[in-house]
């Protein structure tokens, strides 16, 4: 699940949701100089106020102190370790609100009980240590919303308010609880409100000081993502869930357990299945399938799987496509999520729109002016059915995604040879084109490769550069090579080899630092130990068959060996057939009949190279 999915449900209406919260609880707007404001904060400057609430299901923070004061607030878990901070401005009223970009990683953190929040102004200082937890269920038919506090380190009870959030609701409901795990009751009727499918109402319990710790809640709803392969749901925390895939046929596909748990769904508790273990393995959900959602409190519901198509215009920035989900009459809800945008800590709307179920009138979806759509980012469009559950495939336009990697084998010694593996992979689902791999060797001078590409040389001080020509690396592949230098000083020089990827296509995916991987080392006193030895595979082969020898050339010193050449002669009455090598970089001298000369740039230290050699026996000998 991403948390940004959860952001994009609420934050379009969460300054909405703060005003009203702010005129329906009353929290101050000016400084505590006013005589009608309630003092929040003691400080040494006792005009100074400063009051927090924190939404830990919607992840913000917000508050009043002195128009225009700035505020620093830091946000710590549950073992001191800080996970972000935010620096924000109040306006001319005083209120202030965190933003996900006036976070440090430009991201909202996820806030959970347990963390600790305190917020500075000049001349006053308040803290939520630690934030505690509200659970409830809203029930339709009762019109309440039933649950508990958990705040243990109060000793006396706090009050709590229920408050429908949306625009012309009704009063808030106010109760309160034990803060031990004490109960308490919401009931709407006192207000004149009738809970309905999609009402959000928001739990709030205040603190001695003033300041407020909010939980948000709503009707359990399921949502299914086609596209990455999961299940979640919204629902109170602190239940056993058992989910079920089947097919079109309701044969079973997968099933999966999950405990729902607080801040775990989007924009509230709930669970997501990415993180569990699938049985007998994560299933592949597909249009027509069926998943069938189960609770240990007996709530019990199934979702049938439609089809979302998808049309990306990178360039126009906008995704339009259809919906099929016949079994529903009306035109269904749609929203298009930039997850794409989110995930590269960019700021962009969620998208709405509508389609016919029968997929004969299409969705819509546009950030032209707004966001810059490119290949590589995720768009995940979803359909909500009238119960408020959501179907989501997930499209992107194709995008290459480049990585490196190197390694020595062994050491390199004075007047040695040092063998290097390059390996390299594109796990994008575009082909890269226009690849070239430029390995920089300090300490070094480069003498040959072992890969199928062109290579180009230049000179450095005290190295070489070496530029490997690869093409076009195709989707979904994966290459390795070795690259022999000559080691150019003595002990303890360094040395430093540096190889980096690069293509022309300017929407490769992935970290720089994927695409760069550096060894380092030192010159070591040569130690070189070369060995040989030799069998056949057939200790006794007939008149006129092949035989074939395995040669083992290896170096059971610490350091990469100079060249190595390998002279294999041959009996009279065998004649040499072909030869091959267990790794790459052996090459012919010479061949004859009865002679096979090979060479090798080097043996890495501690390591062994097999080479194999083919012989005719003659026909005419003797058993």
């Amino acid at each position: 699940m991403r948390r940004y999915s959860t952001l994009s449900l609420i934050m379009g209406g969460a300054l909405t949701y703060l005003l009203l919260l702010m005129s329906a609880l009353s929290l101050p707007t000016v400084a505590a100089g006013d005589p009608e404001t309630p003092a929040v904060s003691v400080s040494a400057n006792p005009e100074v106020a400063l009051q927090i609430e924190v939404n830990y299901a919607h992840e913000w923070i917000a508050g009043a102190t002195d128009p225009f004061a700035g505020v620093a607030i830091t946000l710590t878990d549950d073992q001191g370790a800080v996970k972000s901070v935010a620096t924000v401005d109040a306006d001319d009223t005083g209120n202030f609100f965190t933003d996900c970009p006036d976070w440090t990683d430009g991201h909202c953190p996820d806030i959970a009980s347990g963390d600790r929040v305190t917020a500075t102004t000049p001349g006053a200082t308040t803290a939520v240590n630690p934030v505690g937890a509200l659970t409830a269920a809203l029930d339709e038919v009762e019109n309440t919303a039933a649950g508990t506090l958990d705040a243990p380190w109060f000793t006396e009870p706090l009050s709590i308010t229920c408050m429908v959030w949306v625009e012309m609701g009704p009063p808030p409901v106010e109760t309160s609880a034990d803060p031990d795990g004490g109960s308490f009751l919401c009931d709407f009727d006192d207000v004149g409100w009738d809970l309905a499918l999609g009402d959000t109402v928001a739990l709030r319990y205040q603190e001695p000081d003033g300041d407020g710790v909010i939980n948000v809640l709503e009707f359990p709803w399921t949502r299914v993502n086609i596209g990455h392969d999961w299940v979640g749901a919204n629902y109170p925390a602190g239940h056993t869930f058992q989910i079920t895939v089947t097919d079109s046929a309701d044969t079973v596909k997968a099933t999966a357990q999950a405990e729902s748990a607080t801040g775990q769904g989007w924009g509230g508790d709930g669970f997501d299945t990415q993180d569990w273990q699938w049985a007998p393995e994560q299933p592949d959900i597909v249009p027509g399938d069926h998943v069938h959602v189960a609770s240990d409190d007996g709530y019990l519901n199934t979702i049938d799987v439609g089809v979302i198509t998808g049309n990306l215009d990178v360039s126009g920035d906008a995704v339009t496509g259809t919906v099929s989900a016949p079994w529903f009459i009306d035109p269904l809800d749609v929203e298009c999520h930039p997850w794409g945008a989110w995930d590269y800590g960019e700021e962009a709307d969620v998208k709405s729109s509508t389609a016919a179920p029968d997929g004969s009138s299409p969705y819509g979806c546009s950030w032209a002016g707004e966001w810059d759509l490119v290949p590589g980012r995720d768009i995940a469009v979803m359909y909500i059915e009238p119960d408020r559950d959501r179907v989501i495939d997930v499209f992107r336009e194709q995008a290459p995604y480049l990585r490196i990697n190197k390694w020595a084998r062994g050491e390199g010694g004075e007047g040695g040879n040092l063998l290097f593996t390059v390996e390299y992979w594109n796990d994008g689902d575009a082909a890269a084109e226009s690849v070239v791999i430029t390995d920089t060797l300090e300490g070094m001078t480069y003498l040959m490769d072992t890969s199928p590409f062109p290579v180009m040389t230049g000179t450095l001080p005290g190295g070489e550069v070496v530029i490997l020509d690869l093409g076009t690396v195709e989707a979904y592949s994966y290459g390795t090579f070795g690259v022999f230098a000559a080691i150019s000083g003595a002990p303890p020089d360094p040395l430093t080899n540096t190889a980096q990827i690069a293509t022309t296509n300017p929407f490769d995916q992935g970290d720089p630092e994927e695409k760069i991987s550096t060894w380092t080392g030192q010159v070591q006193p040569n130690d070189t130990h070369l060995d040989v030895g030799k069998g056949a595979w057939t200790d006794d082969p007939a008149a006129d068959t092949d035989v074939v020898f395995h040669v083992n050339v290896c170096n059971n010193g610490g350091t990469g060996s100079s060249r190595v050449v390998l002279t294999d002669t041959l009996h009279a009455d065998l004649a040499l057939v072909t030869w091959w090598a267990q790794q790459p970089g052996w090459y012919a001298w010479y061949t004859s009949t009865h002679e096979l000369v090979l060479s090798t740039a080097s043996i890495a230290g501690g390591s062994c190279s097999e080479v194999y050699v083919q012989a005719h026996v003659l026909a005419e000998l003797e058993p």
